[in-house]
């Protein structure tokens, strides 16, 4: 399960960088994601994936934690690279 959460954290991250750039905004500051969206995209990829038993709720407290705290880190990480590349 873990190794879902980290690719759909990656596609997430990847997904609003592509947003905001469409929207010609700054690809900077804090990661703009939310835990909401990060429970739905959880259920969403789940649900994507039905040969991985289900998690209880308290295992998917903990992958929502765990996909919105690796998007939020890979966020932190590129912005830095995605603004010195668009100077």
């Amino acid at each position: 399960m873990e190794g879902l959460v980290r690719v759909e954290s990656t596609e997430w991250v990847d997904f609003m960088i592509a947003l905001l750039e469409k929207e010609g905004r700054l690809i900077e500051g804090g990661w703009p994601g939310t835990v909401s969206e990060a429970r739905r995209r959880l259920i969403v990829c789940l649900a994507a994936h039905p040969q991985e038993p289900p998690p209880d709720s308290s295992e998917m407290g903990l992958l929502v934690d765990m996909l919105y705290r690796q998007a939020k880190q890979l966020w932190l990480r590129e912005c830095p690279d995605r603004r010195r590349a668009s100077r």
